[in-house]
Parts: structure tokens; C-alpha cells; sequence
């Protein structure tokens, strides 16, 4: 690869936040450079709409949106330029703006990005990933009872995996079997990129543990687990297509 002709190296898209709400796909994601972005569909394959631009400003990164009970809608970003900064907005209910000026604080500090706002029996969830000199990468995540804070309780979920890099990037959601996961990834910045990692979770008083839960009720990285869902037809991943047809396989 040729950095100068291409000079996109870690310019690109970062982590980002797919939601569904009202039977709907939203897509919200950021560049360093050119600022947030959104997209949505009616079914995940697609068609995806042209994408809209709902922050043109440089120096923000991982984003995540959530529709709370009421049907309003609300952004959060992290303003990395500015001491890592993590802000909640106000959005429109169809994802497509939101109101700059409404911006309240509900996070900043050491490295504090890859925000998700999950709402579960009542309290708001900030889950995110901190990391400190020295120490590596980690999972922490901050509560409250009101969706604009404060969030002053806060706990880390999980140790820093100094060899893997991981886990601490990534959403906690429930599955159908109606137990919760931590999607996350892993790597040591080689050849092999970021493997994704699929962790159980334990709610242990209150708050979310992913992994394997130690005594002293923290998580820490678990290579292997059941699959949470039961499945009667194999699938397989296609890679190729032989263009027989008019139109492109989705491959």
C-alpha cells in the first residue's frame, strides 16, 4: 500500500452504531476529518439511503443513537479534540439532524470513546471504552436514572487485556434466547486486524459484565461460550459471483 498516493490510513470511517427503530435500520457513524453521518433502510440488505451529514466538523469519533419510550430521539459523540469530550444531543425523530446547540456533557477524560446509550428497567446505560497509559484498554460504563445525567455512578466492567488488546470496544445487547452479549473485537494492531468477539454477560447488581465474572464481580476475556441461537438450515458465506445475472449479488 502507498500511504502518499492514498493518505486515508486511519481516516476512514470509525466505529459507528447500527439501531433499529419503528421497523427501521439507522446507520450513524464518523470520520476524524469530515464529521458524523447517518443512513437508514427498511430491511439491513438494503437498498441503504444516500448518506446525510449531521455534524461537519472535524475532530469528533464514535457515535451512538437511541429512541427513549417517549419516541424522541438522541446523538451522542465524542469530541476527541477537545480533552475527549462525550456530548448527548437532541436528534429528529427520522435521525436526520441534530440540534448542536443542545449539546449536554455527560462524559470526558482518558481516553473515554466508543460510546453506546442503552436503556434497561429504568436507568441509562453509558457504555464505553477508557484507556490510560501504561495500563491498556478497558470497558467502564455510567448510570443514572435521567437520560441527560447526571451519570454519576460509575463502575469498569471488565480488565484490561494488555495481550489481546481487548475486550473493550463494542455494544452490549439482548439476544433472543434472552440472555445479554458484548459484541467487541480484539487485536494487537498486526496483519489480522480486528477479530470480532461475541462475550456473554452477567448483570450483577445492576450493571452488565462481560466475559468471565471474577469474584471481585469484573469481567475479563473468555474464549469460548455456547452459541446463542439454534439454527436448522447451515449457512455459509458466498465469495464470489459468476455474473450470470443483470444485477450484482450482494457480495
Amino acid at each position: 500500500m502507498n500511504w502518499i498516493r492514498m493518505d486515508r490510513y486511519a481516516r476512514g470511517v470509525w466505529a459507528g452504531t447500527l439501531r433499529h427503530h419503528n421497523g427501521r435500520f439507522y446507520l450513524f457513524f464518523g470520520t476524524p476529518y469530515e464529521g458524523y453521518f447517518m443512513t437508514s433502510a427498511s430491511q439491513p440488505e438494503g437498498p441503504w439511503e444516500p448518506l446525510t451529514p449531521l455534524l461537519a466538523e472535524a475532530g469528533w469519533d464514535d457515535c451512538t443513537a437511541m429512541w427513549d419510550d417517549n419516541g424522541k430521539a438522541y446523538f451522542v459523540g465524542t469530541h476527541f479534540a477537545d480533552g475527549y469530550k462525550t456530548y448527548l444531543f437532541k436528534m429528529a425523530e427520522d435521525g436526520k439532524s441534530i440540534d448542536r446547540k443542545s449539546a449536554v456533557l455527560i462524559n470526558s477524560g482518558s481516553g473515554r470513546e466508543a460510546s453506546k446509550l442503552i436503556k434497561v428497567n429504568g436507568r441509562y446505560y453509558l457504555i464505553f471504552s477508557e484507556h490510560k497509559p501504561g495500563v491498556g484498554r478497558y470497558v467502564i460504563a455510567k448510570r443514572s436514572r435521567k437520560l441527560t445525567g447526571p451519570y454519576k455512578e460509575e463502575k469498569q466492567l471488565a480488565l484490561p487485556g494488555c495481550e489481546t488488546m481487548e475486550p473493550n470496544q463494542g455494544g452490549i445487547i439482548p439476544g433472543k434466547d434472552n440472555n445479554w452479549y458484548f459484541l467487541t473485537h480484539h487485536g494487537t494492531e498486526d496483519r489480522s486486524g480486528r477479530i470480532v468477539s461475541l462475550l456473554p454477560v452477567t448483570w450483577v447488581d445492576g450493571w452488565p459484565i462481560p466475559g468471565e465474572v471474577l469474584p471481585q464481580n469484573i469481567g475479563a476475556m473468555k474464549w469460548g461460550g455456547k452459541i446463542p441461537f439454534k439454527y436448522i438450515e447451515k449457512l455459509s458465506i458466498k465469495r464470489s459471483d459468476d455474473f450470470d445475472d443483470e444485477q450484482l449479488a450482494p457480495q
